[in-house]
């Protein structure tokens, strides 16, 4: 099996950088993993069990990406380090990894610095919260610092996962709020303090590692119809811009049906 991981690499000495290492010496005896990155500076060593790669969201190597039976995407709320990642699983579904789920700092930034697009925050605000999201949003745009309040009450956590395939969270509190949903295959996989004993690392490590392998056998045995799946939401997200309000399910079955042709 075949698995790209995108994730930032930190410093070696880091908590995240630990538990990953923990993960990928379970994980690459069954899988060929690719560990993926943006970042101009790296230390590779710490991935002794990977092959790393790196990619420009101006020149993304999608045949080299699309090798893989399985796309893993870690999202946390620095735009600085996750930009990139959630951008590419906007193009490319697979699972995610979910590490913080009130991300509406994440998504001002992007939209504010990297992508400078006041627009499609507001939309993107409107389309989760309503009229009161939209104008949030509005009064939002020229504040630096958010408050608690915001981020609780507009997290903006489901146009995180917005391409999931499958979710992987690591608190009670991010199972439950994301289960509210109810559209969401997702997962509550906790981790340990390293400063606890090796061996539960160990075994949490084997559990995740077994989740992931079982996630990407039922992804890759559903490949072409997870893929139409997908572009069909995509495509029926746009088509309601252009076409009848009253578009029916047959016709929309048909775009499905078309889609999935051409991506067996």
């Amino acid at each position: 099996m075949k698995i790209n991981w995108f994730s930032p690499i930190f410093p070696e000495n880091t908590y995240i950088n630990s538990y990953t290492n923990f993960v990928f010496s379970n994980l690459t005896k069954n899988a060929e993993v690719t560990v993926w990155t943006n970042q101009k500076e790296c230390q590779h060593e710490i991935y002794k069990y990977t092959c790393l790669r790196k990619y420009d969201l101006n020149d993304i190597p999608w045949s080299d990406i699309n090798q893989a039976d399985l796309n893993i995407y870690h999202i946390d709320n620095d735009a600085n380090f996750y930009y990139g990642i959630w951008s590419i699983s906007c193009q490319c579904p697979g699972l995610i990894v979910l590490h913080n789920i009130k991300l509406h700092n994440f998504f001002l930034k992007i939209y504010k610095e990297k992508e400078a697009n006041q627009y499609a925050y507001f939309l993107q605000m409107q389309k989760y919260y309503g009229y009161e999201g939209r104008k949030s949003a509005e009064m939002l745009w020229n504040q630096n610092v958010l408050s608690e309040d915001i981020q609780f009450n507009y997290p903006l956590t489901f146009l995180a996962l917005e391409n999931a395939l499958c979710v992987i969270v690591h608190t009670q509190e991010a199972l439950n709020y994301v289960q509210k949903e109810k559209k969401f295959c997702v997962n509550y996989l906790p981790i340990s303090d390293l400063n606890q004993w090796e061996t539960k690392i160990s075994n949490e490590s084997e559990i995740y590692t077994q989740f992931i392998l079982e996630c990407g056998k039922k992804i890759r045995s559903l490949r072409h119809r997870l893929i139409a799946h997908q572009l069909t939401q995509k495509v029926g997200e746009h088509v309601s811009f252009w076409s009848k309000p009253d578009m029916s399910d047959v016709e929309i079955k048909r775009i499905a049906e078309a889609i999935y042709f051409i991506s067996a």
